[in-house]
């Protein structure tokens, strides 16, 4: 009897399933979480002093240093960080949050379900390069409304706690690099549809030929 390795490729597709799927549910409970502490933070009636301020804010001797990412970084004096701007930072970085969660489930659902026909054996089931053409089409959406998203946010920062009126405008645009990578996923779907394609014409004239 041929014994079954512990980190065969089904039991690694089994796990890979099981993985992918709890983190999904995760991903579900984390976006109802962020949803529901929106409009409490925002209904808040702390001072600034006593508020939780948000990840990219970090209070300073004279005041508060924002981090806006891509290495850039501003001071705002304390008395411009009202406890009002404050709890709209943090809104709008929940939102943000519950969008970056949800951009990456349906990739997420589809990688699982690849995952859990591999484990059953179902190499070649046509409905796995479709899975593959999902996740890629998933990426290049969700990278686009990302880069849309976190372009406003960053503008919203400013807007708050740094720029005057008319001082700083909304410049939109998307990142390549995750595109690219979708169509890379699509181009894989692609050429395994081919080959499920090939394999299914295959068996199907054995069994004609068996037939005669």
């Amino acid at each position: 009897m041929k014994k079954r390795r512990l980190f065969s490729f089904e039991n690694l597709c089994r796990a890979l399933a099981l993985v992918l799927r709890a983190i999904f549910y995760v991903f579900v409970m984390l976006i109802a979480l962020l949803i529901v502490a929106t409009p409490i933070v925002a209904v808040a009636g702390a001072p600034a002093e006593k508020m939780l301020l948000p990840p990219f804010m970090r209070e300073a001797e004279s005041g508060y240093t924002i981090s806006l990412g891509n290495g850039i970084k501003m001071f705002v004096q304390k008395d411009a960080a009202v406890a009002a701007k404050i709890k709209s930072a943090l809104c709008f970085t929940f939102l943000l949050w519950a969008a970056y969660l949800a951009a990456s489930m349906p990739a997420l659902w589809m990688l699982s379900r690849l995952c859990a026909n591999l484990r059953d054996g179902r190499l070649y089931d046509p409905k796995n390069p479709a899975y593959i053409k999902y996740v890629g089409l998933a990426v290049i959406a969700g990278s686009i409304v990302l880069s849309l998203l976190e372009r406003y946010y960053n503008f919203k920062l400013i807007e708050l706690f740094a720029a005057g009126g008319g001082d700083a405008g909304y410049a939109p645009g998307i990142d390549i690099l995750p595109v690219a990578e979708g169509l890379i996923f699509m181009l894989l779907a692609a050429v395994y549809d081919k080959i499920c394609c090939e394999k299914e014409g295959g068996a199907l004239q054995k069994q004609a030929k068996d037939g005669a």
